[in-house]
């Protein structure tokens, strides 16, 4: 499974579509709907060995990132 990650968080950056549509050209790759973000909370995460579900304080909208990731991997 392939997944765009590290995706800006501007809207008006279009890297992400344009990785989803570069990706969707091969065949042979089955391309994930989650696009994970670029988000501090996923370095904060890291650096302090944890997941963003772990964090305090929460961020929400990483949070719902790896939800939705882990919905489509573990739950086709």
């Amino acid at each position: 499974m392939s997944i765009v990650s590290q995706a800006s968080t501007n809207p008006s950056v279009s890297e992400a579509v344009e990785a989803r549509a570069l990706l969707g050209d091969f065949d042979h790759l089955q391309l994930a709907n989650a696009v994970i973000r670029d988000r501090i909370a996923y370095r904060k995460a890291a650096r302090d060995g944890l997941g963003v579900e772990e964090l305090k304080p929460a961020d929400p909208k990483a949070q719902e990132e790896m939800q939705a990731l882990f919905q489509e991997v573990f739950h086709r």
